[in-house]
C-alpha cells in the first residue's frame, strides 16, 4: 500500500490508481517507460464526489474533451487541496461543502502532453443542492468549460461515464480517473 503526504492539516492519503496511456489504449509504454526530468509538468487538483440528501451524485460534462467529470478544480499556489475543492466548487456550483472524507490519490502519465497529474479525490455533503437540482445548471451562466449538471444515484453516474467515450486525449484520463473516485466512494 503506498500512502502520500498531502500537506497543511491533512494526512496521509492512499494512492487509489496509476493511469498510464497503455490502459487507454493510447500507446504501448509501461510504467518503465517514464520521462525524468525538466521538461515534465506537474499538476494538482481535487475532485469531490458529493452526495444530496437524496443520495445523489453530482457529475459535470466538460465541452471542451466531450467528457463527464466530478466536481472540483485545480490547486492554485498557496493553497492546500481542501481549499481548492471548496474554491472549485463554489465556482462550478455556487454551493458550499461539508467534508465527508478522503477518497484517495490518483495520478495520471500524461506523456504526449508531458504531465503528471496529481488529483485528490473527497466524499462531500453539499449545503444547497435542492437549488442546485432545480435548476439544473452551473453556477456561471456564461461558462464555457462545462454545459451539463447531472445528479444521478452513484451507479447511474459509474454507468454514464462507462457509456460515454470522451473524444479527446485529456477527457479519456478525466473519466477513468472520476470513475474510480465514484467507484471508491461506493465501497466506503
Amino acid at each position: 500500500m503506498i500512502w502520500i503526504r498531502q500537506g497543511k492539516g491533512l494526512g496521509s492519503m492512499k494512492i487509489l490508481k496509476e493511469i498510464y496511456e497503455r490502459e487507454l489504449q493510447l500507446s504501448q509504454k509501461d510504467n518503465s517507460h517514464r520521462r525524468h526530468g525538466s521538461r515534465y509538468w506537474l499538476c494538482r487538483d481535487s475532485r469531490a464526489v458529493i452526495r444530496n440528501h437524496e443520495g445523489k451524485t453530482a457529475i459535470i460534462h466538460r465541452k471542451q474533451d466531450d467528457c463527464y467529470t466530478l466536481p472540483g478544480g485545480g490547486i492554485l499556489e498557496g493553497e492546500d487541496a481542501i481549499s481548492a475543492l471548496k474554491r472549485g466548487i463554489m465556482e462550478e456550483l455556487g454551493s458550499q461543502i461539508q467534508l465527508v472524507g478522503e477518497l484517495g490519490l490518483i495520478i495520471e502519465y500524461r506523456d504526449e502532453q508531458e504531465l503528471m497529474h496529481f488529483c485528490y479525490g473527497f466524499a462531500v455533503q453539499t449545503k444547497n443542492t435542492a437549488e442546485m437540482q432545480r435548476a439544473g445548471l452551473l453556477s456561471h451562466k456564461d461558462n464555457t468549460e462545462h454545459d451539463r449538471l447531472l445528479w444521478l444515484n452513484p451507479q447511474e453516474a459509474i454507468t454514464t461515464m462507462a457509456e460515454h467515450q470522451p473524444s479527446s486525449y485529456t477527457g479519456k484520463f478525466v473519466q477513468l480517473r472520476d470513475s474510480t473516485f465514484l467507484r471508491r466512494c461506493l465501497q466506503v
